[in-house]
């Protein structure tokens, strides 16, 4: 499995379906220091198997955005292990190689969302705060989880 990568923009995998979050949260120069990361396969009908975005705040902070998997490779696996789990993986990986003096990845999840949540608690988030309403995502009822470096 091999993660694309490339700069935020609404030029890739950008729809009504995977949108960009933060759009109007972030400055221009924050946007263009954060990254999409894309799973795809050529060689089937699905083509996008998996997105996620990496929203830059500043050199220490990043937050994960527009987490999303095909529907039909939830709860698949690949050598005995979920593609959730191989893509997740691969996606910290990178950001931690983007951006070497990032000391923590933060991400906001629907607090119904317990696949969700049971993965990024696996790879090493924490939940900070839960019941949390989010305007500006358009969140409600979420939970923020904080991974650190080190951890």
């Amino acid at each position: 499995m091999k993660i694309n990568k490339f700069p935020v923009s609404p030029d890739h995998w950008t729809n009504n379906w995977i949108p960009i979050s933060y759009s109007n949260i972030l400055s221009q120069k924050q946007l263009e220091n954060s990254t999409t990361f894309i799973l795809d396969d050529t060689t089937n009908t699905f083509g996008l198997i998996a997105l996620a975005r990496g929203y830059f705040y500043h050199d220490k902070y990043l937050e994960l955005g527009d987490v999303w998997l095909h529907p039909n490779y939830r709860s698949k696996y690949l050598e005995k292990r979920k593609i959730s789990a191989i893509f997740l993986n691969q996606v910290i990986y990178q950001i931690w190689k983007l951006h070497t003096n990032l000391n923590k990845i933060s991400l906001y999840v629907a607090q119904d969302n317990i696949p969700a949540i049971r993965l990024y608690t696996n790879h090493g988030f924490k939940i900070i705060k839960d019941n949390l309403k989010c305007p500006k995502l358009q969140l409600n009822n979420a939970i923020y989880m904080v991974k650190d470096k080190h951890s």
